[in-house]
């Protein structure tokens, strides 16, 4: 988009998007929202799905593809040496990623529900698993019922297909828009422009706040000046200003002007959303407008790729990286897999123990935004953050987090998450001053004082994992001066604080020095 409209950019900088953090007392947008207690974790079973016709409803109309998969797959399953099950199963493995690929660039269509199954649970062969395991498959919950931006991979694959979000960013130069469902170049237009509207309608609201403190303060002023005693010696004679109303009297003159200040900043601000409106209603109209035949499958092949990658590090190096389900990676338990309610119980729990987990901070005015979660179908250990926001819109974007959809330990995957995405925004915000400030330039500088080796950010994740896991019980595991950068930076709710300090001299210090940077105004 071009910058023409009075003037108006719509890219925003940095520091228009990114302030410091800001105090619990700050303005905050939605800070009412909480995830929502869930109650059901599983559903009506769907066991037909998983009948002798299953795989064949999978490789149907994948044409070569699907006859050296199921060349692949019958040597891996009949190898006995196992050096000849190594050699055949890393033969399979990039021939089922060619099927994942395949398959995925036909979400815009209505899929079978077959091929959805494989591409959200990797399940090909249903006889690969147990009676145990098929139950548990086939209770998971299918559709989206708590409204949380939490997805399976065919989930959001088809968002992608439809336009609904935005395609994962990479480093590599984008794949040329053309005129498809969800068009490409409409999409990031339109982002970049929502990006500048909540930008300004945060401003407003900064500064709608502050006039209304103003005010406030005006009317205290005018009620102290109102108020007048007689004088004791002359009957019927008020009394001159008292120094206390003289002051109210400067403050009124100052306040004033200030007021002035901020009802022309108001007014133009005004005026600059209306003209930024009438830009995402035209391309909201021209993306409606857009042709929609077919989806884009160059994004969209390139999107499985991204999947790929985000597979591996959630697997890890030393993981196991085979893409398909198979009984003998899992357990038997329902409470492992990362179901969509699962991961938000384990969210909500983070969240109650750090409030500013999904928080940004734009102009003073704090957003609860809570990041687009990908299930990952997966043997992985860890989740991870692949974009801590989208490109063109780091004021209210949602960032891009992934959990491994079969992990060893279902509750550290997901705070390994939002520990990296804790990191990111961080880094982000403070850009090229990263090392220097915020809580990750304050990390970084007692890693590099302790002399310690190895990636600051995996330490940091590991760090946070105890904050969450064992500090938040009152169970001291970290370094102190790591505790005491944590209490500061990513401080517990206020209630659980004041439970702690009762737990041991460490914690009470910490409360002690709180209490003392409130009543400095310093906190």
């Amino acid at each position: 988009m071009s910058k023409e409209n009075n003037d108006i950019s719509i890219d925003p900088s940095f520091n228009d998007l990114f302030e410091e953090e800001v105090s619990e007392s700050s303005g905050i947008i939605n800070d009412n929202e909480i995830f929502e207690d869930i109650k059901i974790f599983k559903g009506k079973p769907i066991k037909a799905v998983f009948g002798e016709l299953y795989y064949k409803h999978v490789l149907k109309e994948e044409g070569e593809i699907a006859q050296r998969l199921h060349v692949a797959l019958a040597r891996f399953l009949k190898a006995k040496d196992p050096q000849d099950k190594t050699m055949f199963r890393g033969r399979l493995v990039p021939v089922v990623w060619e099927l994942f690929g395949q398959i995925g660039q036909k979400v815009g269509n209505a899929l079978s529900v077959e091929k959805k199954f494989f591409l959200r649970y990797a399940l090909l062969l249903p006889s690969l698993i147990n009676k145990d395991q098929k139950e548990n498959i086939a209770s998971i919950i299918k559709d989206n019922l708590i409204g949380e931006p939490i997805h399976y991979m065919d989930e959001w694959l088809e968002m992608v297909a439809m336009g609904d979000v935005t395609p994962l960013a990479v480093d590599e130069a984008p794949v040329k828009a053309t005129k498809t469902r969800g068009d490409t170049g409409l999409r990031l237009q339109k982002d970049k422009i929502q990006g500048t509207y909540d930008g300004k309608i945060s401003l407003i609201a900064s500064v709608q706040k502050k006039r209304s403190r103003i005010e406030k303060s005006i009317v205290s002023d005018i009620k102290t000046l109102a108020s007048h005693t007689s004088h004791p010696s002359i009957p019927r004679i008020e009394m001159a200003y008292s120094t206390i109303q003289k002051d109210a009297l400067s403050s009124l003159v100052i306040n004033a002007k200030e007021l002035q200040k901020l009802e022309r900043e108001l007014s133009v601000s005004i005026q600059e959303v209306k003209v930024v409106s009438g830009k995402l209603d035209q391309i909201q109209s021209q993306m409606k407008d857009s042709p929609k035949e077919r989806v884009n499958l160059a994004v969209l092949k390139k999107e499985v790729n991204n999947l790929r990658q985000i597979h591996k590090m959630c697997v890890g190096r030393q993981g196991n990286h085979f893409p398909l389900l198979y009984g003998s990676y899992i357990t038997s338990n329902f409470t492992d897999i990362a179901t969509r309610e699962q991961v938000v119980t384990f969210m909500k729990y983070i969240e109650g123990i750090d409030p500013g987990v999904f928080r940004r901070t734009h102009r003073r005015v704090t957003h609860r935004i809570v990041p687009h979660v990908i299930i990952i179908p997966c043997y992985g250990d860890k989740g991870v953050c692949w974009e801590p926001f989208e490109k063109f819109n780091r004021a209210t974007s949602r960032g891009r987090v992934a959990v491994p959809l079969y992990p060893k330990n279902l509750k550290l995957a997901v705070i390994t998450a939002m520990a990296e995405l804790r990191w990111e925004v961080a880094k982000a915000k403070a850009q090229y001053y990263w090392m220097e400030e915020g809580i990750t330039g304050r990390y970084f500088q007692w890693f590099e004082g302790a002399k310690l080796r190895g990636d600051v950010k995996m330490r940091f994740i590991d760090d946070y994992i105890l904050w969450i896991t064992k500090e938040s019980e009152g169970t001291q595991k970290l370094d102190k001066d790591v505790r005491g950068i944590f209490w500061r930076n990513l401080p517990f709710p206020k209630k659980l604080r004041e439970h702690l300090r009762n737990r041991g001299f460490v914690y009470s210090e910490l409360y002690k020095k709180d209490s003392n940077r409130e009543l400095s105004d310093g906190y």
